[in-house]
């Protein structure tokens, strides 16, 4: 005749819960030098038993607080997703979530992200792509200038947009258009006027 599986089962599980408590205990024992004595708070001592008046202490207010004799806090072991895909969790003594890492948006993506968008400089159509990245606030912005251009009224185009960190990469955002024309063709500062 067989075991049935299901008591085989519910004894290893009880066996493997043993086992882990008894580990925990010693672990814990050894940690503490074998002192396992708890302090109880004034409320639940033996001494509020006997007179229900007593309050727990309260420190005063002209004493410095001394965070050397405080007690190590324990923090519940959640973990916040950061925006660029890392996790953070909560330290002590307020168990708050530590701040995410800066997102910095970096020259060569911002470069990779315009040539995406609006493509590159080939020699027939523009001399040099100038890209700048710089930082407003929390918002990270894109200018890209195709210089030179291969046009008899406008010399320069601009892009101006905004980088937005999503799903794991950066992209481009909403942007404006300008330009600055060629000598004697109009305005030389970039604008949407148009150049003639």
């Amino acid at each position: 005749m067989t075991p049935n599986k299901g008591f085989v089962n519910l004894a290893i599980g009880i066996i493997v819960a043993i086992a882990l408590a008894i580990g925990c205990g010693y672990y814990v024992y050894q940690k503490t030098g074998g002192n396992l004595n708890f302090d109880l708070p004034p409320i639940l001592s033996e001494e509020a038993d006997e007179n229900p008046e007593v309050r727990p202490q309260e420190s005063e207010p002209n004493q410095p607080n001394n965070n050397q004799n405080q007690e190590p806090v324990a923090c519940t072991m959640e973990a916040k997703i950061c925006p660029d895909g890392s996790a953070v969790g909560r330290v002590g003594p307020n168990c708050e979530f530590t701040a995410c890492p800066a997102l910095i948006l970096t020259q060569e993506q911002a470069r990779e992200l315009v040539i995406n968008k609006w493509g590159g400089c080939a020699p027939d159509q523009c001399s040099t792509v100038i890209v700048e990245v710089k930082q407003l606030s929390n918002n990270w912005q894109v200018i890209a200038t195709y210089d030179g251009l291969r046009d008899d009224s406008t010399r320069a185009n601009r892009f101006t947009a905004e980088a937005i960190y999503s799903n794991g990469s950066w992209q481009l955002g909403n942007f404006t258009n300008t330009w600055s024309c060629q000598l004697n063709r109009g305005h030389q500062n970039f604008s949407t006027e148009l150049c003639y």
